[in-house]
């Protein structure tokens, strides 16, 4: 149903929010940025996935 690369966008940014969240370091803001692009496309796709249905 969705691409296989969102399983990995999914894992990675689990993975940095943990580190953000409980880590002493940032992940700074080309990584956020990249995240956030990555997040914005998963959601556009879900949308339109509900559309369909």
């Amino acid at each position: 149903m969705f691409p296989g690369r969102f399983r990995f966008y999914l894992i990675e940014m689990q993975v940095r929010r943990n580190e953000a969240d409980y880590g002493s370091e940032s992940i700074g803001k080309k990584k956020a940025a990249e995240l956030l692009k990555r997040s914005t496309e998963i959601v556009s796709e879900i949308g339109k996935e509900i559309i369909k249905s």
